[in-house]
């Protein structure tokens, strides 16, 4: 079976043409090797979602893993701003003023202590509900942790075939 290109030069497109034929039409092989290896990075990357898709799951739930493990970071970066904010500067070790200030300076003018506080409230009161909570955290960790280490999998077996 004859290889198909698709691809676009010199304000021209190509959709499913032979090698020859884009060679008649004046596109340099290079351009027409550059659309292959493109087109094969492609086939790469649709083969090792594929396998996670069989191995992890499918998106919905890997969203649902992110989203479960996301809530359980932001708790815990809600908790230790929260506790920075409420501590006396001459208190903190040079490391916290840093991380502090950096906070601070990725936030612009806002009151972290009220914006924090007011997010943490929100959670203990159960007006905002984190899924980790629902599920327990040991749940969430195990599937972020058996997540993790399937998707590993599929990548480093997909490096190791890119190898051979």
């Amino acid at each position: 079976m004859q290889e198909l290109f698709t691809l676009v030069h010199d304000g021209r497109s190509f959709q499913n043409f032979p090698k020859q034929r884009l060679l008649d039409a004046g596109v340099p092989a290079a351009v027409i090797e550059a659309a292959k290896g493109k087109a094969d990075r492609l086939d790469q990357i649709a083969n090792i979602r594929s396998s996670i898709a069989k191995q992890v799951g499918d998106t919905p739930k890997i969203l649902g893993i992110t989203a479960d493990a996301t809530s359980i970071v932001v708790f815990g970066m809600l908790n230790r701003i929260h506790a920075l904010s409420n501590t006396k500067i001459a208190d903190l070790s040079k490391a916290e003023k840093a991380e502090l200030d950096g906070v601070r300076a990725m936030m612009g003018d806002v009151d972290l202590k009220a914006l924090t506080g007011n997010a943490l409230a929100k959670i203990q009161s159960g007006e905002v509900v984190l899924t980790a909570s629902i599920k327990g955290v040991g749940v969430v960790l195990d599937e972020v942790l058996s997540a993790s280490t399937a998707v590993s999998g599929v990548l480093q077996t997909a490096a190791q075939g890119a190898a051979e």
